[in-house]
């Protein structure tokens, strides 16, 4: 079943205009790029499996973090985009059809989208 995972790069002051890692993200069901250095990913495969995609593509000095991320318990600031991605409604059926139309950067950050902070998960904002 695909889950929400967590990427996050350690670039070491180098450009975060890395278009070389865009190819490999692309294999993501759907992602988005919240910063410059961060990705949230919705796939099927495990974080092991994400890690050896990815590594290869970083030189020795840089650094990769990746785990499940749990979005029913958030809190943040973020552009409305985002959180626009996150609450998309995905079932495992619907998975390969939203592949099609993910959100993505414009190779500079988030394109679009107001900043918000995160509405109560019980609908009493």
């Amino acid at each position: 079943m695909p889950d929400y995972l967590l990427v996050s790069f350690n670039f070491q002051g180098r450009t975060s205009n890395r278009n070389d890692l865009a190819p490999a993200l692309s294999q993501a069901l759907d992602w988005v790029r919240y910063a410059p250095n961060c990705w949230i990913v919705w796939t099927s495969e495990s974080a092991d499996a994400w890690y050896a995609r990815l590594r290869p593509l970083l030189r020795d000095d840089e650094s990769v973090f990746i785990c499940k991320l749990d979005i029913g318990n958030r809190a943040g600031y973020l552009p409305g985009l985002v959180w626009d991605w996150l609450d998309r409604e995905r079932e495992p059926s619907f998975a390969n059809a939203i592949a099609g139309t993910p959100v993505r950067d414009s190779g500079s950050g988030i394109r679009g989208g107001a900043g918000g902070r995160v509405p109560s998960q019980t609908g009493s904002d």
